[in-house]
């Protein structure tokens, strides 16, 4: 859990808190999605409308 959702959840904000986590895996998965999608995914399409 990172530091806001402590603080969330110490603060007896345990919705805010499930928030911030599932914002954050969103963020984390867009990111690989991304990486995939531009390092291997992308090129590998333009080689083949080439």
């Amino acid at each position: 859990m990172d530091l806001d959702g402590t603080v969330a959840r110490s603060s007896g904000m345990c919705a805010v808190a499930d928030l911030l986590e599932q914002t954050l895996g969103e963020k984390a998965t867009d990111e690989k999605l991304t990486a995939l999608a531009e390092g291997e995914i992308n090129p590998a399409a333009l080689q083949q409308a080439a």
